[in-house]
């Protein structure tokens, strides 16, 4: 992401002092800062031809002005239910979060930067593609668990699932209206900018701190997705240029898009629990994959007795526990997260 060069103009020095403290703590390398609290200064500023990307300026900052910022890289924020603005400025309520006060501004902004283009994408972030045999994560969070884990590690983290049902939100809670969905529809119709706009469509986990999209709220978002927009999505998180690891999950398809994912993975983990049928799909999937299971593992959650050993030939095999005994609820159990660790760690 670049640098986004913001000037904010609001005589609440407390409301500048709280909001520059948290762009400078969770955003610092996105963003130049110019605080205005005095209307005549900012007035000179704007004589002397000051250039930024945008202007922040609350609505009663606006009214002392006699000379009106420009309203094409202008935003009004609303401090007063009685705030008088003329109608060409784009506004935004002045009293909400900070995260999504800045969400806002970067969504007013995302048409109107140039960006580099970066020509190795190999070199910013590892995809962990996490593809579930059994066609979901039924008892079975290693996707989660993983991007978990990254997070706490203190890695820069982010969870992309692309089941056409999707249930993210039952796992990681942000305060963004704007997931998956809006992602896909900027794809979709061509936006400029992406980059911007997928920043604008992410969530910063409460509990965990690594980001994610929330789930999108139709099917068709995904069974449309074509292989080719596949690869604009995942290759726009990588170029923020933010996240070590992007961690992608789904049900196993061979489809077109499974190939895209499988192409753009660092690492591979396919996974299902030890009912026999399961293990079964997993011999089944090992063969329709021949030319890469040198570089998958083959997961199995250990939540059931069995009576026998099956037998699994030629693949690298890791048996996990059971991840939620005694309980049903995220996070799993410690030595879960152990054996996963472990899984990482080889």
């Amino acid at each position: 992401m670049p640098q986004i060069r913001l000037l904010i103009a609001d005589k609440d020095s407390m409301f500048l002092d709280k909001l520059s403290n948290y762009i400078y703590k969770n955003r610092g390398s996105n963003f130049l800062l110019e605080l205005f609290t005095d209307p005549k200064k900012f007035e000179d500023w704007q004589r002397k031809n000051g250039k930024v990307d945008l202007i922040a300026v609350s609505s009663s900052f606006l009214y002392e002005l006699s000379v009106k910022p420009d309203p094409i890289n202008s935003i009004v924020l609303i401090d007063s239910p009685e705030s008088l603005i003329p109608q060409e400025y784009n506004v935004i309520n002045k009293y909400i979060s900070a995260e999504k006060l800045i969400k806002e501004i970067i969504s007013v902004i995302a048409d109107k930067l140039e960006l580099n283009s970066y020509k190795d994408k190999n070199d910013l972030g590892t995809v962990y593609l996490v593809l579930y045999a059994d066609g979901s994560d039924f008892y079975n969070p290693l996707a989660q668990s993983i991007a978990c884990i990254k997070a706490i590690n203190g890695s820069s983290t982010f969870y992309l699932n692309l089941d056409e049902l999707s249930h993210t939100d039952s796992y990681f809670t942000g305060s963004n209206e704007k997931g998956l969905s809006e992602m896909l529809y900027y794809i979709k119709t061509k936006k400029s900018n992406l980059i911007l706009k997928s920043e604008t469509c992410t969530s910063k986990d409460i509990n965990f701190g690594l980001d994610f999209m929330k789930g999108h709220k139709n099917p068709d978002d995904i069974r449309n997705m074509t292989p080719d927009e596949c690869i604009l999505l995942i290759e726009t998180i990588k170029e923020r240029s933010c996240y070590e690891n992007i961690i992608v999950s789904r049900a196993f398809t061979p489809d077109k898009t499974l190939s895209v994912l499988i192409k753009l993975a660092g690492k591979i983990y396919i996974t299902s629990s030890n009912f026999y049928s399961s293990l079964e799909r997993l011999n089944r999937i090992s063969e329709s994959l021949p030319d890469i299971n040198e570089k998958v593992y083959y997961c199995i959650n250990s939540i059931c007795r069995m009576d026998k050993y099956y037998k699994i030939d030629n693949l690298r095999k890791v048996f996990l526990p059971d991840p939620y005994p005694g309980k049903c609820c995220f996070p799993p159990s410690n030595q879960y997260f152990t054996a996963v660790k472990s899984l990482l760690a080889q």
